[in-house]
């Protein structure tokens, strides 16, 4: 559930950046060199910030179910609601 929450918030950013790479690069043919390398530079830097961004937010994630699962408790950033919803019976 935590992997599908962070993929909700970040993928639609992600797939807009994607699809401004891909019109940078079809554009670009008829712009300048120097414009289509800033722009394509400047977008890839942006689409892993925010990779990186959501790698962090889930490894918080996990650490917190993790420590549900060790402690019976998820910290105090996260209510305990979140958390159990990490597991399923079985």
């Amino acid at each position: 559930m935590g992997n599908l929450s962070t993929e909700a918030v970040f993928g639609l950013p992600k797939l807009v950046i994607i699809g401004l790479i891909l019109l940078i690069v079809f554009v670009g043919i008829f712009t300048s060199p120097l414009a289509f390398g800033l722009a394509l530079a400047v977008l890839v830097m942006l689409f892993f910030f925010l990779t990186l961004i959501q790698s962090t937010f889930n490894g918080i994630y996990v650490a917190a179910v993790y420590r549900y699962a060790a402690e019976g408790e998820a910290g105090a950033f996260f209510r305990q609601e979140v958390v159990e919803g990490a597991f399923r019976a079985k």
